[in-house]
């Protein structure tokens, strides 16, 4: 489960296209804050200068700070799309990673990678 791999007291999610070393979106904060449970509907709470939420069995994710989501499980909403990111939870664990900025449908895609950092 995610609660227990990721034990650090910040996290930071990111993506990028593979063999890059540059990051398309990314995102951090405490975690205590970006793991927060919202539900799976189109809640956010401001975290560091983004919109995040996160409910362990549909998605985690973030947007611009005071953008609207559109969570179906991952956020489909285009405006500020470049600004957005979301990767489908099963249970806690990351199942796929649906979004990379404006690029989605990401699930089955083998040439972006999801990035998640913890640290202290």
């Amino acid at each position: 489960m995610l609660q227990q791999s990721c034990t650090r007291a910040n996290i930071m999610l990111a993506c990028r296209a593979v063999g890059s070393n540059v990051y398309k979106v990314l995102a951090h904060g405490p975690r205590e804050e970006v793991i927060e449970y919202t539900g799976d509907g189109d809640v956010t709470h401001p975290v560091n200068g983004a919109s995040w939420y996160f409910s362990g069995g549909y998605s985690w994710g973030f947007a611009a700070l005071g953008a609207a989501v559109d969570r179906a499980p991952c956020d489909i909403e285009t405006d500020g799309a470049a600004s957005r990111l979301c990767w489908n939870l099963n249970g806690g664990a990351i199942a796929k990673g649906f979004r990379c900025g404006a690029t989605q449908g990401l699930n089955n895609n083998n040439t972006w990678e999801r990035v998640l950092l913890h640290a202290y």
